[in-house]
């Protein structure tokens, strides 16, 4: 009788024990605030275009820095792509 008022007070107390644990998950900071043009975006056209697409178009947000993109990737046989 002892044996299974153990077991179950043991039940119990790690049932407890899981529903109490955890709480809120951990926040994930905000990423930094892009400043620059990475370079993996000078990569190829198609690599710039998702770059551009990737960015809101905002007025008021600062402009971005080329300092690691020395001249924008071309391409003399893709077409032209949309941004929007």
């Amino acid at each position: 009788m002892k044996t299974i008022r153990l077991v179950l007070s043991l039940g119990l107390l790690a049932a407890g024990m899981a529903a109490c644990g955890g709480g809120d998950p951990a926040q994930m900071p905000a990423p930094a605030p892009l400043t620059q043009v990475p370079a993996s975006a000078a990569a190829s056209p198609e690599a710039y275009t998702e770059f551009a697409r990737t960015q809101s178009a905002d007025d008021t947000a600062e402009p971005l820095s080329l300092d690691l993109v020395a001249t924008a990737p071309t391409s003399e046989s893709s077409e032209p792509v949309a941004l929007n």
